[in-house]
């Protein structure tokens, strides 16, 4: 298993994470295979192989980049 840790520091949680969660849950339909952790300004994503959870991780911080 591979760990990616991604932190949101530059935008308001709430903003990134969606009333109710929503753009978490829509992220992950997205990525089935990914298993990911939110708390506060921390996301821990953690994936089945270093290609799975890097790429997907990337494409994470690029949502991130995208609302700050």
């Amino acid at each position: 298993m591979i760990e990616r840790i991604v932190i949101i520091d530059n935008v308001d949680p709430v903003s990134f994470y969606g009333v109710n969660n929503s753009n978490m849950h829509l992220i992950r339909n997205l990525f089935p295979k990914l298993r990911m952790a939110a708390r506060g300004s921390v996301i821990k994503v953690i994936g089945d192989d270093a290609e799975t959870a890097d790429r997907k991780s990337t494409r994470l911080n690029s949502s991130h980049n995208a609302l700050s």
